[in-house]
């Protein structure tokens, strides 16, 4: 299934960078939501997590049926295991023009930077994540990792540990973010095989996805931009 996906920095806009919300952003519950959020970083890696799935989703609608929606009428919820779910304000009969419902939707945070992805399949789980690269303490693979991915690590030259490092996380999360278990469970019940790395700029290179938990098939895909790694995931619903 095809998967769509986009990366925004909060310097991008303005308002983002004062941890407020672009005119036009949220639904009138949204706000609601936002005006209860006491921590500071947690509102600005919300909002920034919204702007960028709703400009993603926004983007998807026009491209199949030809009609921009205003952001705010893109609702983004939560599900009952946590995941995010898109809903229709039907002030602009949306529902009328795309299954929002039908659609899954992953959204990662991290330094600024938000990294969502949306497959639009129906029996489908999408699961994105979003890693900046850097040094962790040889215990953090130790405690997390399996030894088929530990021996991938030992395998590679000591320069690309860093990366390995993040990649291998980056992968586990975004494949129990597709399974709906996140961090609910050992990470040590998915196991990552990195592929070659891709051949070119923006391109995706895959991964091997070992999963205890997955009810059916997984696929997996990676890339490096910058200091950052990007994972996708994605398995068919039960």
């Amino acid at each position: 299934m095809m998967i769509d996906w986009l990366v925004q920095s909060s310097i991008a806009h303005p308002d983002l960078r004062r941890g407020l919300a672009p005119t036009g952003l949220l639904s009138p519950s949204e706000q609601r939501r936002l005006a209860a959020m006491p921590i500071e970083k947690r509102r600005h890696d919300w909002l920034l997590g919204r702007w960028t799935a709703k400009r993603l989703v926004q983007a998807y609608i026009a491209q199949h049926s030809g009609v921009q929606i205003p952001l705010e009428q893109i609702v983004v919820t939560s599900a009952p295991d946590g995941a995010p779910q898109l809903l229709a304000d039907d002030s602009h009969r949306l529902s009328a023009l795309y299954n929002l419902q039908a659609l899954s939707l992953s959204i990662s945070h991290c330094n600024g930077h938000a990294f969502c992805a949306l497959s639009d399949g129906g029996r489908f789980h999408v699961g994105a994540d979003i890693e900046r690269i850097e040094p962790r303490a040889p215990v953090f693979a130790e405690d997390y990792f399996t030894a088929h991915e530990l021996a991938q690590l030992h395998a590679a030259p000591p320069a690309t540990r860093d990366i390995l490092v993040t990649l291998i996380w980056s992968a586990k999360e975004a494949v129990l973010k597709a399974l709906r278990l996140g961090l609910t469970v050992d990470t040590r019940s998915v196991s990552i095989t990195l592929g070659p790395a891709p051949s070119g700029r923006l391109a995706w290179a895959p991964l091997t996805v070992q999963a205890a938990p997955a009810a059916g098939p997984l696929e997996g895909w990676w890339q490096v931009v910058g200091d950052y790694v990007l994972t996708l995931a994605q398995t068919r619903a039960p």
